[in-house]
């Protein structure tokens, strides 16, 4: 500790400097240092929750005497650099670029620009020439930044372009990503459309192993389909570490570039006739008794499930490698990942997760002398069959009219393939969750790195786009999870609880850019998950850019308005809920209140307040649509008054259709509630036969198509 003259009053004056200097390093890397939570109350960031943040986005600073060191060094960093790495063009908008200069510089600037399509455009300017924007002073140099224009607007699309620079302080070069992207995204084919939600591993049948697979996906897309839905959405696909026990998680995945060889169906592999070995298996008598097991049990049994089908997909994987693998070669020219990824898996077979691999891999090399051959042709195999057995259901559902409703996870493992291979693209130190709010009251921490901004730019936003064109090749509509991080995200210092953390900007513009542009090149709708405290220009912008809001019926009821189910937004999903809240019948019964009793974030008093409150409401909504105080009667009322309204979309949960009350996830809860693994109440072959579902179903979709 250094003394300082003055005494306490001094030492005030110098505190608030320090702070006042870190907030202002902190607006130059897009830290927010305070905020508003839910409830309303303003809340500062720490001295050490900031700090942390910082380094964690590439600032040096060791602590308060580094601040003003490194204010310096970003706002010089910032004009020093003659142009940004990302720009966008929107619509028609004719591309420039925003070129930053030493104040009455009188060298030249060159621009080469490449089309996606490889069509080339160069342009040289005096950059005295150049109109000014405006300017600024950084430790005693002065600078001002200059409008690039380059010529007539681009087609969509990612374009290069090359700009250098020759002035009094020397030549600079940067490499530019040029997105053009239309202004806003597809539109459905029709006005008003509906669906039905379940996720794929609750799914089940009479063939499957336990949890759904991709034939069970494609029966489902015809039932809907033979009903006149026109949606199927499940919750993600992506891979994930599948013999964790009780850590799956369909958020967690261990990459978004790849899916999940849990829902590959053996039985439908080409290789099954040559395959003698698989066949044994799956024919063998205990075999048959696993998977009847398996399929009587009321929740997934992952690791079970994974031990079972594994050795059948290695025998059907020898018998590919043993004849033309030219099927293979294309494969990896259209997934040039997929090997690198083989490898990473292999790798985890053999050391565990990657801080456990030898020092040699650590830093990104895997070579094939570094894991079993015989664990990449595996992995290799089980993606060409899942990707090849998805696609197939996908492309089936396209020609029946039903789009696809896919989700986009905000995050990834933090041992899986995209830490491990994209952590330029995340900020390693950070954990992703959200800030105190009235149902989590010391707020959450999900154990994710979030997406680095600096990072992802210095990229061109490569992983992003990998990961979105993967879910909408397949997908009519993808919902992005936690519309708002593509505005800011709360962020917690590893070694801080989750009230602890603050929230960091992100370059929205263009990651609506990157979004908008992906969805158009594959006609795929978007949706943003935006409930919860939003702020306003979040939804401005997602009404920009044509991403439909979500609209939950027991988030909007207006018991003492006129309407009781208030406004439904045109451009919306409308829903009885999403698979993080009750479902109707817990809603109903206030299942949720006691689940969150459970918790104990409710006293007794607050439980009971709670539960008369639910009761009312309850009774209120019934009285207002007219039918019994019964759920069933409730339910298939507000379904068709829903269908009745104009939102674009509406998405049933089918578990709702026969009264399930146990939701499939409690979130803030881990391993103390079976999250990610409850099977529906009805296997597929039932659901065609219950009239709870074939009759309301119907209802809906005449009440939806009736002019």
């Amino acid at each position: 500790m250094v003394d300082r003259p003055g005494g306490a009053y001094y030492s005030g004056i110098i505190i608030m400097a320090d702070r006042q200097r870190l907030e202002e390093l902190a607006s130059l890397y897009g830290v927010e240092a305070a905020y508003y939570d839910a409830l309303g109350n303003h809340r500062v960031g720490s001295d050490e929750a900031i700090l942390s943040t910082l380094r964690a986005l590439g600032a040096d600073v060791g602590g308060h005497a580094d601040v003003p060191g490194a204010i310096v060094a970003r706002r010089r960093a910032s004009w020093e650099q003659l142009t940004k790495e990302v720009a966008v063009a929107w619509g028609a908008a004719a591309p420039a670029l925003a070129i930053n200069t030493p104040r009455g510089a009188t060298g030249t600037v060159r621009a080469e620009l490449t089309t996606e399509a490889g069509e080339t455009r160069s342009f040289d300017y005096a950059l005295a020439s150049l109109p000014a924007l405006g300017g600024a002073s950084v430790d005693g140099q002065d600078y001002e930044v200059r409008r690039l224009d380059l010529g007539p607007p681009l087609p969509p699309g990612y374009h290069r372009v090359r700009v250098s620079a020759e002035d009094q302080t020397g030549a600079r070069t940067v490499e530019v990503t040029l997105i053009a992207a239309p202004e806003r995204a597809p539109m459905p084919p029709v006005e008003r459309s509906w669906g039905a939600f379940l996720p794929l591993y609750a799914l089940h049948s009479e063939q499957s192993l336990g949890a759904g697979n991709a034939t069970d996906l494609l029966g489902l897309i015809e039932f809907i389909s033979e009903l006149g839905g026109q949606m199927l959405g499940t919750l993600p696909l992506l891979a994930t570490f599948l013999d964790e026990p009780f850590e799956y998680s369909p958020y967690a995945p261990v990459t978004r570039l790849f899916w999940n060889e849990l829902f590959v169906d053996p039985r439908a592999c080409r290789e099954l006739d040559q395959s003698p070995g698989a066949r044994a298996l799956l024919d063998s008598q205990s075999f048959v008794a696993e998977a009847a097991a398996l399929r009587a049990e009321p929740l997934v049994d992952y690791r079970r499930q994974y031990a079972l089908l594994a050795p059948v997909i290695e025998a059907l994987a020898e018998t590919f490698f043993d004849g033309d693998t030219a099927e293979l070669v294309a494969f990896e020219e259209a997934h040039p990942r997929v090997r690198d990824y083989a490898r990473f898996r292999a790798a985890v077979d053999r050391y565990g997760a990657p801080t456990k691999f030898p020092q040699r891999l650590r830093d990104g090399t895997i070579t094939d002398e570094d894991v079993d051959l015989g664990r990449v042709r595996y992995h290799l195999y089980a993606q060409l069959r899942t990707t090849e057995q998805i696609e197939r259901a996908c492309a089936e559902a396209r020609k029946l009219g039903i789009g696809l409703y896919l989700d986009m996870p905000l995050g990834v493992h933090a041992d899986g393939y995209d830490a491990y291979r994209e952590a330029d693209s995340l900020l390693t130190g950070l954990s992703a969750g959200a800030p105190p709010d009235p149902l989590f009251t010391g707020g959450q921490k999900w154990g994710f790195a979030p997406l680095s901004p600096d990072g992802m730019r210095r990229s061109g936003y490569r992983y992003l786009r990998e990961c979105l064109a993967l879910q909408m090749r397949g997908a009519g509509v993808l919902r992005i999870d936690h519309v708002m991080g593509l505005h800011r995200l709360y962020c917690i210092p590893e070694e801080m609880s989750a009230t602890e953390g603050v929230y960091v900007g992100m370059p929205h513009e263009e990651l609506y850019a990157v979004v908008v542009l992906e969805a158009h090149r594959h006609g795929t709708c978007l949706v943003g998950e935006d409930l919860g405290t939003v702020p306003d220009e979040v939804r401005a912008a997602m009404d920009k850019r044509a991403l439909h809001r979500m609209y939950v019926l027991p988030f909007e009821l207006r018991p003492n308005e006129p309407m009781i189910m208030g406004d439904i937004p045109v451009a919306s999903v409308a829903s009885a809920n999403t698979h993080d809240l009750p479902t109707f019948q817990g809603w109903w019964s206030g299942a949720d209140i006691d689940v969150r009793r459970e918790m104990g974030l409710l006293t007794d008093d607050a439980w009971a307040a709670e539960h008369r409150d639910r009761d009312g409401l309850t009774a209120v909504l019934a009285d207002r649509l007219g039918t019994p105080h019964d759920a069933a009667a409730v339910l298939g009322a507000s379904l068709t008054a829903l269908a009745g309204s104009d939102a674009r979309f509406l998405l049933i949960n089918l578990e709702d259709l026969w009264l399930e009350e146990a939701p499939q996830n409690v979130p803030g809860t881990h391993r103390e509630r079976p999250n990610w693994r409850r099977k529906a109440g009805l296997t597929l072959e039932a659901m065609r036969e219950d009239p709870r579902v074939v009759d309301l179903l119907k209802r809906v979709h005449e009440r939806r198509t009736r002019s």
